[in-house]
């Protein structure tokens, strides 16, 4: 405070200083985190890409399902169909984030294959369904 050239600090001065320091703190806290970058790191990983799927006992294979039939979707169920899948039934945990994008991906000319990705694939970092 001897340095801002002030001999007489009143309590609205003084009120004033803190308001302006706790501002520039802001600001230049807010500008350093503008400024950071976050460094993404991708490392592969070989999934185990088996050449027959087991069902559990007792699991049955459903028909694939259409868009219109929301209602009939069961969650962790298999359904068949999937010919752009890498087999051709497969179970998924939601309608919305899995099922109908596999559904989008089955019927899509750009797409090879795709694998819906389970627990025991040990893919487990972003924990992505579909690949």
């Amino acid at each position: 405070m001897a340095n801002a050239g002030i001999d007489h600090w009143t309590e609205k001065a003084k009120q004033s200083a803190v308001d302006e320091l706790v501002a520039l703190v802001n600001a230049k806290a807010k500008e350093h985190t503008s400024n950071l970058q976050t460094e993404t790191t991708i490392v592969p990983v070989e999934l185990p890409i088996d050449q027959v799927v087991t069902l559990p006992f007792g699991k049955e294979v459903l028909d694939q399902l259409s868009r219109d039939q929301q209602a009939k979707f069961q969650p962790r169920e298999f359904y068949d169909g999937w010919n752009r899948g890498l087999f051709s039934a497969a179970s998924f945990d939601s309608w919305g984030g899995e099922y109908l994008l596999a559904l989008l991906l089955n019927y899509t000319s750009d797409i090879v294959w795709w694998k819906r990705l389970y627990v025991s694939d040990r893919a487990s970092i972003m924990y992505a369904d579909l690949v």
